[in-house]
């Protein structure tokens, strides 16, 4: 029998930021799982539109030409609609209403994950979101008929926040990378360093200002920058001991010879793209509580340290007793965390909660 998908997400296709990699790895996933996945991509919208969506309580992203798109959808039949974000909760209670089954995936709780962000930024437009957010988030969570989420503590905060929880909890996860390859990466006399990835959004800012103020002066070692989060301090005047690296093609040498992941994250939701990704890489993570955020504890002596104050990150850094391959690290991704472990998992969820076994078969 033939299972068809729609699946409704942001285009994911133009930024390289840890959310991205987390719509690819679900589109593949389901891709993996089903005969047929059709994509109904929604696009960045103009600042017309958001204002739009914001005053109307509209759908992110919705526009007349959109819902005609989805109008269309409406009159087809689909297995499941899958909602890459509970931002889209106007479009889910449609569907919704027209007797399809859905599924919401939850990046964040967007509603703690906006006010995070207006408590760093003070910015008004940020201040307006949040209501709207959460409109939108308590429709996608009261009609979708499965709920998913990235940890427990997000899963806790739906309930909290509007009453259910998750029916089923999907951690971000990668496909492995070989030891092969992890070799061929190796930069010989390669002068030691920390490494900081992340994208520019206020949670990697808020981190990185705290490195730069309260850690960098003091470490005897280099701190390389890669991602996007580098803009947001070209012209800021920064440690001298601080690389900003920017965006690249490839993660894998700046993992591969780093001394260590650094992680001083403080704000935000969800588990951390940077942290598994610290893992597959075979890393030890330097990182705080919010870093390690649905991991269990158990585990924070073997794949790194976990930081509280400055000094404690301090410490940790110059005592430079890390290994740069930590195979405790690499055995917890490929248990846990790669892309096969939580395809045999999600296979299991629609086999037991959603479809019958022998479509499956």
């Amino acid at each position: 029998m033939r299972m068809k998908v729609l699946f409704i997400s942001r285009d994911y296709r133009l930024k390289k930021d840890g959310g991205s990699a987390v719509v690819k790895r679900n589109l593949n996933l389901l891709k993996s799982l089903f005969n047929e996945v059709t994509e109904l991509i929604i696009p960045i919208p103009s600042v017309f539109t958001r204002i739009k969506n914001v005053v109307r309580k509209e759908s992110y992203g919705s526009t007349s030409v959109l819902m005609e798109q989805v109008n269309r959808y409406l009159k087809e039949h689909y297995d499941l609609v899958f909602f890459d974000s509970s931002l889209y909760g106007g479009y889910l209670k449609l569907f919704a209403e027209n007797k399809f089954k859905t599924c919401c995936f939850y990046h964040n709780i967007e509603y703690k994950y906006y006010k995070d962000k207006y408590a760093v930024s003070k910015k008004l437009q940020d201040r307006m979101m949040i209501p709207y957010v959460k409109y939108n988030e308590k429709l996608s969570t009261m009609y979708a008929t499965y709920r998913i989420t990235l940890n427990e503590r997000d899963s806790l905060g739906l309930h909290n926040t509007y009453g259910k929880k998750a029916d089923f909890l999907l951690p971000t996860s990668f496909d492995p990378v070989s030891v092969e390859s992890l070799n061929q990466n190796v930069i010989d006399n390669e002068l030691p360093y920390v490494l900081f990835v992340g994208s520019k959004f206020f949670a990697n800012v808020e981190a990185l200002e705290f490195l730069f103020k309260e850690v960098a002066p003091y470490l005897n070692c280099t701190i390389k920058i890669v991602g996007s989060v580098c803009n947001a301090f070209r012209n800021r005047k920064i440690p001298e001991n601080v690389i900003l690296v920017g965006v690249v093609d490839d993660l894998s040498p700046y993992y591969v010879n780093a001394c260590c992941v650094v992680a001083p994250i403080f704000s935000g939701s969800g588990l951390k793209t940077k942290t598994i990704e610290a893992l597959r890489y075979g890393k030890n993570i330097v990182g705080t509580k919010e870093c390690f955020e649905g991991i269990s504890q158990q585990y924070y002596p073997m794949i790194g340290k976990l930081c509280i104050t400055a000094t404690d990150f301090i410490t940790a850094i110059n005592d430079n007793s890390f290994e740069k391959l930590n195979t405790n690290s690499l055995n917890l991704f490929k248990d846990l965390y790669s892309n096969k472990a939580q395809e045999d998992r999600f296979k299991s969820f629609l086999m037991e909660n959603i479809y019958l076994k022998d479509k499956f078969e």
